[in-house]
């Protein structure tokens, strides 16, 4: 047997009619790949009672099968042996803090240990009507317990679990996984984006190129993106009364407009707000998260084509109904390969990036502290900017604190 360390808690175990396990009677020594206890019942003359033994390692339950010894209707005042023969239920050996415990099925207030095994095995556990923090193994009284399992891009799950008589292992697998979300608090859908190397930037034959696009290989990890900009509704739930504003009669303030007039320090100031609302770290994307997932996965100039055509988004010469008058309602074109709606045109998007002309010191895969200087990337044009902006390399750049009828964002997360 594999190195074998025994440590045993020897609490009073209170049983029925005042029946206890005799402290001074209560031992214990290993012998090879067993364990052989010794105990007496302390209690009324002629009273007997049933046992229940249990084991857990590190906090962590047991399954004592291979028992020799009587648990059944044992008489107060007689010696008892009770033998578990670890290596016949462990073959490979066990090695760590033990705990065992004999308990009566007579006890008024019986405890076992409790455990939720999760899929994914980091999601976090709660007990929602104890006080007491859940941790694996915790024994808890007979009762019904309420337990929520959550984990970032899963289904919270939230049930009732009856627990009683015996060692409770409730195992949990979280729906979702990689499938869309949405945000409790605003509403606003996620999407997953598995990573990859892609050649950020645009061919020096594409129609509407600037100077700033050079083409360069970039690897992102994977990460979650919002499928819409930030509208007014959802940026209102942090601040009530932000006005964005109108254009030359023009409404910029629906509810399901994108929100504008929000400078990079706010839009910062909006993610962290809702992280600290869902327990989550959204941020906004780098400059290299932003155009690998506008591309949807393609390399033309726009992730429909190489020319802008007509109503595929909303800009000055985009052939839309809005175009060089408002925003556009969020969800008003069709999304492109990835369901991301508008990463053309309707508003620029803030990156978290500060913006280098020729893309040096990695500046589109990082992102800038609210104290750095220097300017900072936006992206996708807008309502009132030529098609060759919304191109899926342009580029723009400004003070982190300019506010503009122009000037949005949308919402990242990354994987734990």
């Amino acid at each position: 047997m594999n190195h074998l360390t025994l440590l045993l808690l020897l609490l009073p175990f209170t049983l029925h009619a005042g029946a206890r396990v005799d402290q001074k009677s209560l031992s214990y020594d290993q012998r090879g790949g067993q364990i052989v206890f010794h105990y007496t019942l302390s209690g009324d003359a002629g009273e007997r009672h049933t046992l229940r033994f249990g084991a857990a390692l590190n906090g962590q339950p047991l399954n004592p099968r291979s028992l020799i010894g009587n648990t059944q209707n044992i008489l107060v005042g007689e010696p008892q042996i009770l033998v578990w023969s670890v290596t016949q239920d462990y073959p490979q050996g066990l090695s760590g803090r033990f705990t065992f415990t004999l308990q009566s099925d007579w006890e008024q207030s019986h405890h076992y240990p409790f455990t939720i095994q999760t899929e994914p095995a980091n999601a976090r556990v709660r007990i929602m009507n104890i006080t007491e923090p859940y941790r694996p193994g915790m024994e808890l009284p007979d009762g019904d317990y309420y337990v929520e399992v959550s984990a970032e891009g899963r289904d919270k799950w939230l049930e009732w679990v009856k627990h009683g008589g015996q060692t409770t292992v409730k195992e949990v697998a979280l729906s979702g996984g990689n499938e869309p979300f949405t945000d409790p608090t605003t509403g606003m859908t996620f999407v997953y984006i598995k990573g990859g190397r892609y050649r950020m930037g645009s061919p020096t034959d594409e129609t509407g190129r600037d100077g700033d696009e050079s083409q360069h290989w970039v690897t992102v990890g994977d990460f979650w993106i919002a499928t819409t900009e930030v509208t007014n509704q959802q940026y209102r739930l942090f601040k009530r009364d932000h006005d964005s504003q109108e254009y030359e009669g023009h409404s910029l303030n629906g509810d399901k407009q994108p929100v504008v007039y929000v400078s990079w320090e706010e839009a910062t100031d909006y993610a962290a707000w809702l992280s600290q609302k869902s327990g989550k770290s959204y941020r906004l994307p780098t400059e290299a998260e932003w155009e690998y997932a506008a591309r949807g996965g393609t390399t033309t100039a726009y992730w429909w084509g190489d020319g802008v055509g007509r109503n595929n988004a909303n800009c000055d010469g985009c052939g839309s109904q809005w175009d060089n008058k408002s925003t556009a309602p969020v969800v008003s074109f069709k999304p492109n390969p990835y369901g991301l709606y508008d990463t053309a045109g309707n508003v620029w998007e803030w990156t978290c990036s500060g913006y280098d002309s020729n893309y040096k010191n990695n500046t589109e895969t990082s992102c800038k502290n609210r104290a750095d200087s220097g300017n900072r990337a936006f992206r996708g044009g807008s309502w009132g900017y030529v098609p060759a902006g919304v191109r899926a390399a342009s580029r723009g750049w400004s003070d982190p604190g300019l506010r503009g009828d122009s000037h949005g964002f949308r919402l990242v997360l990354p994987p734990r």
